[in-house]
């Protein structure tokens, strides 16, 4: 009864990408089984089954590197269909400029506050050195909607465009993740609280106070929250 197109699978600290080529070939036989095309399955794949999510750059794109050739593999024309691959390095919101939002949209046309932005600022403070572990409260998950309204259709004036483009980026982050997945599957990083900067102790005590001896503890705890029931 259950819909292949429907299945996800996130990895929360993807590295360069090792589960979730292996969770592709997994998903193309479920597909295959189902009676798809060969040629069909790459793009429902990599478009709808694979996320994954990283605080390096490199890592993310060589992941991405990855899991494109395996889509190659399956139908050459892959790289012509623009797919947007949910694979993200987190990104820190320093770089927000909500000054120059704000001058140059209307965030009340959009049923929104300066609060609103502020809080999904917040939140991204320190995204690359908290990665997956931060959790998205529900006050700023209701806001997201319109947040990538905002994104998607405010006019780009020339002077708030980098501002929008950087939500939007937040936005995509907060989505997802806020998402509960079918199957969460990591090698999480491991650290022990002797290793930890002053930053990661305290977020560590404050949101994670029964896993706080060591990030790979963190990583399994906020896997519950990341998977369905």
């Amino acid at each position: 009864t259950l819909n292949p197109e429907d299945l996800t699978l996130m990895d929360p600290a993807c590295g360069s990408g090792h589960i979730l080529v292996e969770a592709y070939d997994l998903f193309k036989a479920i597909h295959l089984e189902r009676g798809y095309r060969q040629r069909d399955v790459a793009r429902l794949i990599l478009g709808k089954n694979l996320v994954g999510i990283d605080i390096d750059q490199r890592a993310a794109q060589l992941t991405a590197f990855a899991l494109m050739m395996k889509g190659r593999a399956d139908d050459r024309r892959i790289f012509e269909l623009g797919l947007k691959l949910n694979v993200v390095a987190l990104d820190n919101s320093a770089g927000l400029d909500i000054e120059a939002l704000v001058h140059g949209v209307s965030l009340a046309d959009y049923g929104l506050r300066l609060n609103d932005v502020k809080a999904l600022k917040d939140l991204f403070e320190n995204a690359t050195s908290f990665g997956s572990l931060i959790r998205v409260p529900e006050p700023i998950a209701a806001t997201l909607p319109a947040l990538k309204r905002l994104t998607e259709n405010a006019s780009h004036d020339l002077f708030c465009v980098d501002a929008l483009r950087h939500l939007g980026l937040l936005v995509r982050q907060a989505e997802l993740l806020m998402i509960n997945y079918d199957a969460v599957v990591s090698n999480p990083p491991y650290m022990g609280g002797n290793g930890m900067n002053t930053l990661m102790k305290k977020f560590t005590s404050e949101f994670y106070p029964d896993a706080k001896t060591d990030l790979f503890s963190c990583f399994m705890e906020r896997s519950y929250t990341l998977v369905k029931d």
